[in-house]
């Protein structure tokens, strides 16, 4: 499994760092610049080969990539008759096209993704196209918090008609800590409140803790060495009890899972037509220390149908450009809260975890390995243009006081800087491995 992961995250990985190089190499090749080397990952050359003046080749490491232009040092010896075709010769404007042109084709790839996804069919729970009716609230959430109670049919948010449990979704995800005015239907009777959708400390998803009636829970996936794992658990098993106490709702029997650390609890496990009893001692998450026992749930009823929904091009079209709209404010948002510090950087993640969740989206069909990628691709695009020198955002940034100073900034003071961003992606790829390592040997999320 890990090998196929591996072989699924090192072409996911090689796709977007081609898509990023080749905005830089098309652009510079269509205003006159000199490319001298277009290369897919880093280090030693594996294999190459020269057509023109410029070298291709595919390089050891597989961790990104890079083009070389001609005089893209303000210190290359470049011969006299080819200085026209020199990057430090070009204007600003040309300089940034080519520099902004490699974010662009990842931002682009992502959009022409995201349509073809609901093109192909997403899989979705069957619920998702019933009336919005609650089934259940969770407690101390911003729905309870709200007002709103089990049975209440929601009817618009903002004024905008909410048809389904896809559309509630929706609208209360891509609202973390917004005001959202909610007109629903209680006992026959029109009502309304204010909902505050609380952002998710992992996603920034917006949460607003009402579900539909699902008060069971599918296991969807058993993380390796954990308790789960050692006590017998698989996914599809489907929870039934927890200590004897049947009929809890999924809230409930998470909630349960996460006050009980160190205590051996014991599931009633519905697989197929068996019914198991297996003891899971929970343990404590190191940073919340709740308690974890290595899966994750996929609320619904033991036979939920999982349904998959295809769209018309048309529809697909706007469907894609929502989703992408969608995405890109999320990132942001995430990126906030993560320089902001009300996100931990433990949640970030690094290639082995791009390894591991680019094989499960594979293992689950195009569709999933589209959007995987679509959504890959676009936080490349997004963090590319981040203000820090090395990255495309850093280049930005020194062509801007070039335009406000009127001179190029100084050999020596790009070099300061270069050399403060390289520290800084250093620390954070350190960061994301240390990350992935936990996640991949202590199964934490």
């Amino acid at each position: 499994m890990f090998g196929y992961n591996l072989f699924v995250g090192i072409i996911v990985l090689g796709v977007l760092v081609f898509i990023h190089e080749l905005g830089h190499f098309l652009v510079a090749k269509v205003l006159g610049i000199g490319v001298l080397r277009f290369s897919i990952g880093f280090g030693k050359k594996v294999v190459g080969w020269r057509r023109g003046e410029t070298e291709y080749q595919i390089a050891l490491i597989p961790l990104g990539g890079y083009v070389k232009l001609l005089g893209e040092s303000p210190d290359e010896n470049v011969p006299e008759t080819e200085v026209h075709r020199s990057f430090t010769a070009q204007s600003i404007i040309r300089r940034a096209c080519v520099v902004v042109a490699g974010p662009v084709m990842n931002f682009l790839l992502a959009g022409l993704f995201l349509p073809l996804v609901f093109m192909i069919g997403v899989p979705q729970p069957g619920y998702f196209t019933s009336p919005p009716r609650i089934g259940w609230v969770e407690p101390d959430s911003p729905a309870e918090e709200a007002g709103f109670a089990p049975g209440d049919l929601v009817l618009s948010i903002n004024g905008v008609p909410v048809k389904d449990w896809e559309s509630l979704i929706n609208a209360v995800i891509t609202s973390p800590n917004e005001e959202l005015e909610v007109a629903f239907e209680r006992n026959g009777r029109a009502m309304s409140a204010t909902l505050v959708p609380r952002a998710d400390r992992n996603t920034g998803a917006g949460m607003a803790g009402f579900q539909p009636d699902v008060p069971k829970m599918v296991i969807k996936e058993v993380v390796k060495g954990r308790p789960a794992d050692r006590a017998g658990m698989r996914p599809g098993d489907i929870v039934i009890s927890i200590n004897g106490i049947s009929r809890q709702d999924y809230a409930a029997m998470r909630r349960l899972i996460e006050e009980s650390p160190g205590e051996e609890l014991s599931f009633e496990i519905r697989r197929g037509k068996e019914t198991l009893v297996l003891a899971v001692k929970p343990v404590a998450d190191p940073e919340t220390k709740l308690g974890k026992v290595g899966v994750s749930f996929l609320p619904g009823f033991p036979d939920m149908e999982v349904i998959e929904r295809r769209y018309g091009f048309l529809a697909a079209l706007d469907k894609g450009s929502r989703e992408l709209v969608r995405l890109t404010g999320l990132t942001f948002s995430v990126l906030g809260k993560f320089l902001s510090g009300k996100l931990s950087i433990r949640h970030l993640g690094g290639p082995i975890t791009i390894v591991r969740y680019a094989g499960q989206a594979a293992h689950s069909g195009l569709a999933s390995l589209l959007q995987f990628v679509a959504f890959l691709s676009l936080n490349l695009a997004i963090l590319n243009v981040l203000p820090i020198p090395v990255l495309d955002g850093g280049h930005l940034g020194f062509l801007l006081i070039e335009s406000v100073i009127g001179r190029p900034v100084s050999p020596k003071s790009q070099e300061m800087a270069y050399k403060i961003g390289f520290t800084i992606l250093i620390i954070l790829m350190i960061v994301v491995f240390y990350n992935d390592l936990v996640k991949m040997f202590l199964g934490f999320p």
